[in-house]
C-alpha cells in the first residue's frame, strides 16, 4: 500500500516538473520573439554603401581643385601687389611740391626786384618832369640854372639806368605795373620746364595704400578659405553634408575674393 502510493507520489511530481518545463519552453520562446523584434526595430535603415565612397571622392577632388585655384588666386594677389609702390608717388609729389615753392619764391623774388627797379624809375621820371618845367618856367642865375641842370642829367641817368631791371612789356597804358601777368607768365614758364603740381602724385599714392590694404584683407579672406579647404579634409568622410557645407562656405569666400581682384584691377 505504501509502496502504490509513493508511486503515485512520484509520477503526480513528474507531471508538475514536465508542466513546468514546458511553460519555461514557452516562456523562453516569448522572450526570444520579444528579442527579436526589440533587434528588428533597432536595425538602421539600409544605405546604398555604393554611392557614398562616390560622393566622398568627387567631394575631396572638389576641394584639391579648389585649394589649388586658391593658391594661384593667391599668387595673382602677390603680383598686383608688388606693381604697387605708393612710396614712388609719394616722393614724386615731394619734388614737385619743392619744385612749387622753389619757384614761388624765386619769382616773387624777381617780381620784387623788378618791382623796386620800377618805383626808382617813376621817382626819378617824376623828378625829371618836375625840374624840366622848373627850368622852363623860372628865371633863375646861371648858377642855379647849371645846378638844376645838372641834376636833371642825373635823374635821366638813374631812369634810365632803372629802366634796364624791368619789362616795359609789363607796363599798364595808365603806367601801373602789371605783377599779375608778370607772375601768371613766370609760373607758366616755369610749368614747362617742371613738374609743380604735387596733388595728383599725392592722390595717387593715397589710392595705391588703399587698394593695397583691400589686398591684404582679400589676402585675409583668402587665407580662412584655404585653411577650411585643409580642414575639411580631416573631418569624418561620412559626414558629407557638413564638409559639403564647410566647402560651400570657403569656395563663396573665394569667388568673392576673385570678384575684388576683378574690381581692384
Amino acid at each position: 500500500m505504501d509502496t502504490q502510493q509513493n508511486q503515485e507520489m512520484l509520477l503526480r511530481v513528474l507531471q508538475r516538473l514536465e508542466q513546468n518545463e514546458e511553460r519555461l519552453v514557452q516562456v523562453s520562446r516569448q522572450l526570444e520573439q520579444i528579442v527579436e523584434g526589440a533587434a528588428v526595430d533597432k536595425a538602421p535603415p539600409e544605405v546604398d554603401t555604393a554611392e557614398e565612397p562616390e560622393r566622398t571622392s568627387r567631394l575631396t577632388a572638389f576641394v584639391t581643385l579648389s585649394a589649388l585655384l586658391a593658391t594661384i588666386v593667391m599668387v595673382v594677389i602677390s603680383l598686383f601687389q608688388s606693381k604697387l609702390d605708393p612710396g614712388e608717388a609719394a616722393n614724386f609729389g615731394m619734388a614737385a611740391a619743392f619744385n612749387r615753392e622753389l619757384v614761388q619764391n624765386i619769382n616773387y623774388g624777381q617780381l620784387y626786384s623788378q618791382y623796386r627797379a620800377y618805383t626808382d624809375y617813376l621817382a626819378h621820371s617824376e623828378l625829371q618832369n618836375q625840374l624840366e618845367q622848373t627850368l622852363a618856367s623860372t628865371d633863375a642865375a646861371a648858377e642855379e640854372n647849371s645846378a638844376l641842370t645838372e641834376e636833371l642829367a642825373q635823374s635821366q641817368r638813374k631812369a634810365a639806368s632803372s629802366r634796364l631791371f624791368f619789362s616795359m612789356r609789363y607796363l599798364n597804358r595808365d603806367g601801373s605795373y602789371d605783377t599779375e601777368r608778370q607772375l601768371g607768365e613766370a609760373w607758366a614758364r616755369a610749368e614747362q620746364q617742371t613738374e609743380l603740381d604735387p596733388q595728383p602724385y599725392f592722390l595717387d599714392a593715397d589710392e595705391q595704400r588703399s587698394i593695397g590694404m583691400q589686398f591684404i584683407w582679400l589676402l585675409l579672406w583668402l587665407t580662412v578659405a584655404l585653411c577650411v579647404y585643409e580642414l575639411v579634409q580631416y573631418f569624418n568622410e561620412r559626414r558629407v553634408a557638413v564638409r559639403g557645407t564647410f566647402v560651400v562656405a570657403a569656395t563663396l569666400s573665394m569667388l568673392l575674393v576673385i570678384l575684388g581682384i576683378y574690381l581692384l584691377a
